[in-house]
């Protein structure tokens, strides 16, 4: 009598070895200069850093007139209205077009860090949330997903984001602005330029991300 044993057939592929990058390799004083070298750049990075950010500051602000609504989980919501009775809003701009199937990835894993934020930033008289250019239906799917409790707003079917500097139709391609209130329905905006670094899905419209602020307080206006 003969059997038909079970066999089990092993295929082993080739194991290709890491090799070690070529490095320069010196002295413990040569690596000491490096250093310095170095450190005396990031002085000089640091200083124009400092300098961007005051240029930033001084940026002109330009008044917002118009009456902007918003889709949102509760309906539809006037710009005012997202302050949600605080002083303040600020808002970042989620890279996430009305033809993505998903967000940018870099806007996600910087967005997974507010719900963190929120109570902190709520007790100081602030509303943080995300704006993206998709409907609401693919927002609050998305939101589901990554499991988010920050409010998550819908700019589809208004010119906010572009007016706003936050897609690549408008000159600016990407960028933050900062709004502050002037009366109930007119704000200011501080645009200041920001990057995204994610590549972008080739079929989709582009869509930066960026933050904005906004205030109700009339004295922070210019004079």
């Amino acid at each position: 009598m003969s059997f038909d044993l079970p066999t089990r057939l092993w295929v082993y592929a080739p194991v290709r070895r890491q090799q070690m990058t070529e490095h320069k390799v010196g002295t413990q004083e040569e690596w000491a200069a490096a250093v310095n070298e170095l450190h005396e750049r990031e002085q000089e990075l640091g200083k124009l850093d400092e300098e961007l950010a005051k240029q930033r500051q001084d940026l002109p602000w330009v008044p917002v007139e118009k009456e902007y609504i918003f889709d949102t989980e509760e309906g539809k919501k006037t710009l005012t209205e997202l302050f949600d009775g605080r002083s303040q809003l600020l808002i970042y701009h989620l890279m996430f077009g009305p033809t993505y199937e998903a967000a940018c990835p870099g806007c996600t894993g910087l967005a997974d860090g507010f719900d963190g934020a929120l109570v902190h930033l709520n007790n100081r008289d602030v509303t943080l949330m995300a704006i993206s250019r998709a409907p609401i239906e693919k927002l609050q799917a998305y939101k589901r997903r990554m499991g988010w409790q920050f409010p998550y707003v819908s700019s589809f079917g208004s010119d906010w984001s572009h007016r706003a500097g936050t897609s690549l139709h408008s000159r600016t391609a990407s960028s933050t602005t900062r709004t502050r209130a002037m009366r109930p329905t007119a704000f200011s905006s501080l645009p200041t330029t920001i990057s995204c670094s994610t590549r972008f899905p080739p079929d989709a419209t582009r869509t930066s991300r960026s933050a904005a602020t906004t205030s109700t307080k009339a004295s922070s206006c210019p004079a």
